[in-house]
């Protein structure tokens, strides 16, 4: 709740400077997402999915730098993929053949960004940027392995169980683009964009006493720890003011 009242002040203090601005710019992007993971030391599979922000940021002529605000939904996570396995039954001794299967870990978040871009001029009626930005995170729903932790697939013991997800978390952005004028009050844009987060989207103290699904006896996990690292592609319009 902290951080939220933080990020809302911030976006307060933010208006005046918009107001004052020459030009009002208000952004729709949106585009593919690859999401990826390290649990504790173990990098995981990239995860595909997707993100859409709308954003308003403060444009003057007579500055290259742009102050912006930006809110919009983002899926974090990351993938376990496996092989197509065959191996043999001991109580049949029969040949079993196992296909390969993606088990997906989403985390499906509201994100609030501010930031600052450095526009540089590129081409006539075209400019390129750089941005860095302070992003928080509200986790708005979660699939941590669907099915697959059910069924165990020889994985249970190794999946995050959502007690332990955190769902207010923050992190940074870094990133760069090219606008370019396709009206007086119209702009196209290309970004890409990494957000690595510096706070976990996942925390499991050590567990003891945790019973072994295969075998019936009590062991211990280790504490776990997981960070998201997202990385964007945006295509978008946007209207000046």
């Amino acid at each position: 709740m902290r951080l939220a009242c933080t990020f809302a002040a911030a976006l307060v203090a933010l208006i005046p400077v918009t107001l004052r601005a020459q030009l009002t710019g208000y952004t729709l992007k949106a585009g593919p997402s690859v999401a990826t993971q390290r649990w504790d030391d173990f990098e995981q599979d990239p995860l595909l999915g997707y993100h859409v922000d709308v954003q308003v940021e403060s444009i003057s002529e007579a500055s290259p730098r742009t102050l912006y605000a930006a809110l919009g939904f983002h899926r974090r996570g990351s993938a376990i993929r496996t092989g197509r396995r065959t191996y043999v039954d001991r109580a049949t001794g029969q040949e079993v053949r196992v296909e390969g299967r993606t088990i997906p870990f989403r985390f499906d978040n509201l994100a609030l960004a501010l930031g600052v871009k450095q526009v540089y001029p590129f081409r006539e009626n075209a400019r390129a940027y750089f941005l860095v930005g302070l992003r928080g995170e509200r986790t708005l729903s979660v699939d941590l392995g669907g099915d697959a932790v059910n069924q165990n697939y020889g994985y249970g013991l190794s999946y995050p169980v959502e007690e332990f997800v955190t769902r207010w978390l923050y992190g940074v952005d870094f990133g760069g683009g090219l606008d370019f004028e396709l009206s007086p009050s119209l702009d196209g844009l290309i970004e890409l964009r990494i957000s690595p987060d510096l706070s976990r989207q996942y925390f499991q103290p050590p567990l003891n006493n945790v019973v072994d699904p295969f075998t019936g006896n009590n062991i211990a996990l280790r504490e776990r720890s997981i960070r998201n690292l997202g990385l964007e592609l945006s295509l978008g319009l946007r209207l000046l003011r």
